[in-house]
């Protein structure tokens, strides 16, 4: 059919052909939609309604007053300026063209991403876990940054900045051979070499070592960078290690000062009242912690153990069941928890966690400790002693498992050998007890070495040989030369099997014996090495 008669069939005069052909060709319009230009698409002739091609169309029909165009209206198709009538493409057509470009959008955004993740996607993990383990070292939560480093896959690990904080967390975890190790990679890696150089006296100040962490202390605190409560916290520790605690008192002090936030100076000062068995002061610092980081499950045990000490088992019971819904197999929660049962009496609610723990870590030797003592509680003397006759065997200085070894073996007739482990836990708590009396001397008086020396000496002989043997080291950073501690720590040393700090001790010996240096034989006489 001609145009003509197409437009007479449409009720239109034959002047409007003329008319059409007068009229110039509007422009190309086009809308947006969804991100596709729609003046773009056409029904091609012969196709289904939903199948769309690209066109430039022109109109044949003069637009209405209204704006639209005429239901006929004509569109020249493509360069071969074929004529159809044009139909809007239905709602569900449109809509599937739509969805087809958005999938194909989605397609291929995958496959750059896909693309992306195996190109840099170990590196971004590693970015994260760094992120993620610096934030946990933020709170003191070594293990946690620790766990978080461990994610990195281990062909993204070499990267001067991980190794850096990989040997930051083994310091912390006092494994001071692997810092060693994974440092000096950071620095073949091209870790700017100071900071390596300030790591390594961090590393000394936490083991103890402050002779050789002490000098560079100021420096360190003149230009903290972002190492300022790590700085505090390594010498804090290794104040604490050579129980100098005015020293690590004015750290903390300036620690909380710069840093009100930090929850980990109240820790320390926690630590140190229950080392003086200050209850109450160890439970207000334990919650100012807590406040500050309220997720800390280790704090929640130290806590709750400080509560059984002020016999408010309720509330310590309660820190316990928080902490067994993250960790309900821990060692120090089944631990404290029999230890709260035990206090009350619940012996068959306490026998449990002990078992408990004893499967988790066969050689827990507190687990044991415990266990032996609720046998006995409960009217099981015989078992009581199989329990614990190993562990006096092992602990010879242990105070607690020998009184409870010998109230066993006194039930179960062995009178004898009774008697002997009695006599040895009388003078251990008449020892134990002037341990306290010193201590209180010594802090007004903290470079005394002859309070030093009577303190460890009784330490290592009952109860506590580590904590005795730290004393005595602390004495030789007031006085290397002090030969009593060299004699009593070479012996100590050598009856742990620890050969080479043994002889250490004992080339001291030969060495001040041969100069013959009388001063150092009367510790007395030196009275006190007073300094800050």
């Amino acid at each position: 059919m001609s145009v003509q008669a197409r437009v007479r069939r449409s009720g239109r005069p034959d002047r409007q052909k003329r008319r059409d052909r007068t009229t110039p060709t509007a422009p190309v319009a086009s809308a947006t939609f969804a991100g596709r230009r729609l003046s773009a698409f056409a029904l091609q002739p012969g196709r289904p309604s939903g199948n769309l091609a690209p066109i430039v169309w022109t109109p044949l029909l003069p637009a209405g007053d209204d704006g639209f165009y005429p239901p006929r209206a004509r569109f020249n198709v493509d360069s071969q300026s074929r004529s159809m009538p044009f139909r809007f493409p239905t709602p569900s057509a449109l809509l599937r063209s739509i969805l087809a470009g958005r999938r194909a959008v989605i397609l291929v955004g995958g496959a750059l991403v896909v693309l992306v993740a195996v190109w840099q996607g170990p590196a971004v993990l590693r970015a994260w876990a760094i992120h993620q383990a610096r934030s946990a070292l933020r709170l003191g939560d070594t293990e946690t940054a620790f766990a978080c480093l461990q994610r990195v896959p281990p062909t993204a690990r070499d990267d001067a900045a991980y190794q850096f904080l990989l040997g930051r967390v083994y310091r912390r975890r006092g494994e001071m051979a692997a810092a060693g190790k994974h440092l000096k990679r950071a620095l073949d890696l091209g870790f700017p070499p100071r900071r390596i150089q300030r790591e390594q006296w961090l590393a000394y100040a936490q083991a103890g070592e402050m002779r050789e962490a002490e000098p560079h202390l100021s420096a360190l605190l003149a230009d903290p960078g972002e190492d300022g409560p790590e700085i505090c916290e390594a010498f804090a520790n290794g104040y604490y290690r050579n129980y100098q605690f005015a020293r690590a008192f004015q750290i903390l002090d300036a620690w909380q000062a710069d840093f009100p936030d930090d929850p980990r100076p109240f820790v320390f000062r926690a630590v140190f009242h229950e080392h003086m068995m200050n209850w109450k002061d160890a439970e207000a610092a334990y919650r100012e912690a807590l406040k500050r980081s309220p997720g800390r499950s280790d704090w929640k045990l130290a806590l709750a153990k400080v509560l059984i000490k002020l016999h408010r088992y309720d509330e310590a019971n309660a820190l316990f069941e928080e902490v067994a819904a993250v960790q309900p197999d821990a060692p120090d929660l089944l631990l404290g928890w029999a230890e709260s049962l035990i206090e009350q009496g619940r012996y068959a609610e306490a026998r449990p966690k002990l078992q408990r723990l004893l499967e988790v870590d066969p050689d827990h030797v507190w687990g044991r400790i415990q266990l032996g003592a609720l046998e006995l509680a409960a009217g099981n003397p015989q078992q009581a002693v199989a329990i614990l006759e190993p562990v006096v065997h092992d602990r010879p200085w242990d105070v607690t498992a020998r009184y409870n070894f010998a109230s066993a073996l006194r039930l179960v007739g062995r009178t004898e050998e009774a008697q002997r482990h009695m006599r040895f836990v009388a003078e251990g708590q008449k020892q134990l007890a002037r341990v306290r009396s010193l201590m209180e001397k010594l802090a007004g008086d903290p470079r005394n070495v002859e309070l030093r020396f009577q303190i460890g000496s009784i330490l290592l002989k009952y109860d506590a040989p580590e904590d005795g043997a730290g004393w005595l080291k602390s004495v030789l950073n007031i006085d290397p030369n002090h030969l009593p501690t060299h004699r009593l720590l070479a012996d100590y040393y050598s009856r742990t099997g620890r050969a080479a700090l043994a002889e250490e001790h004992r080339k001291m010996l030969r060495k001040l014996q041969s100069a013959d240096t009388p001063s150092v034989e009367q510790p007395a006489s030196r009275g006190s090495a007073r300094g800050a």
